[in-house]
């Protein structure tokens, strides 16, 4: 997103709730709108993939033989990052 405001765009949004406020200036002000839009975001991905997603035929099972077999390794990857 910082990319996106900062190259693409070349401005930052200004928030409208709950109260309306100016487009960030400060790097400091800039990471928390990016926190906010990024912890919002996780809210609606969350809220779609709960009530509206279900795994393909196959896939759980899939999953559960991989997890069963000790000689595979498996590691996890999240896009979801918090800026701090």
């Amino acid at each position: 997103m910082k990319y996106y405001f900062n190259e693409v765009k070349q401005k930052w949004p200004s928030i409208n709730h709950p109260t309306p406020k100016l487009p960030p200036r400060s790097d400091k002000t800039k990471e928390e709108l990016l926190e906010l839009l990024q912890s919002k975001k996780m809210e609606f991905y969350d809220e779609i993939v709960s009530e509206n997603a279900s795994p393909r035929p196959g896939v759980i099972a899939l999953f559960d033989q991989i997890l069963d077999n000790p000689s595979i390794k498996v590691s996890s990857y999240s896009l979801f990052t918090i800026i701090r």
